[in-house]
């Protein structure tokens, strides 16, 4: 028998903002609190750069708000979904 592995991918199709601090990421999602019929995921996204292709830009040093360590995910980036764990 064959050991199968499902590739999941995901393509970002605008512009998305994180945070490499994990209690900015928690105080942003909990603005959703309010209303019930929406969900907020964490994700820890290990972005490799390949052949010179940038899948997301730290804005830190030039955001108006530098302790968001906000990092921006471009458009159309790749992302591969290697794992899945709820908490």
């Amino acid at each position: 028998m064959y050991d199968f592995c499902i590739v999941i991918i995901i393509i970002t199709l605008t512009f998305l903002s994180t945070s490499t601090n994990y209690v900015v990421a928690d105080i942003f999602s909990q603005r959703d609190s309010i209303d019930k019929d929406k969900t907020s995921i964490y994700c820890l996204h290990i972005i490799k750069n390949l052949n010179g292709i940038r899948g997301a830009l730290d804005i830190t040093i030039t955001s108006i708000f530098p302790d968001e360590e906000e990092v921006l995910l471009l458009p159309y980036s790749a992302f591969q979904i290697m794992k899945k764990k709820s908490i």
